[in-house]
């Protein structure tokens, strides 16, 4: 899920992806962020390049093609489970 509205960063793109700023930090990947910080994309979306350093991959570009915006609503069924 996606802790912040994301409208802004709308369309994401191959070559403009907003969320890069925040979340391209390949030294944090697989850190449990500190509170109230950004959290690193995971180790899982980068791959080395043609030069042998790892960068993100680009098949990983459209952040929102798997992780959704959280919503500010009622849940549309409640969770009774335990």
């Amino acid at each position: 899920m996606i802790s912040h509205p994301v409208d802004g960063y709308l369309p994401i793109t191959a070559k403009a992806n907003g969320c890069l700023g925040c979340h391209d930090r390949q030294q944090d990947a697989g850190r449990r962020p500190a509170k109230g910080e950004p959290a690193a994309a995971p180790v899982s979306h980068y791959a080395k390049g043609a030069d042998g350093r790892m960068a993100l991959s680009g098949a990983s570009y459209n952040c929102i093609a798997c992780h959704a915006p959280q919503a500010g609503v009622k849940p549309l069924v409640d969770n009774v489970s335990r």
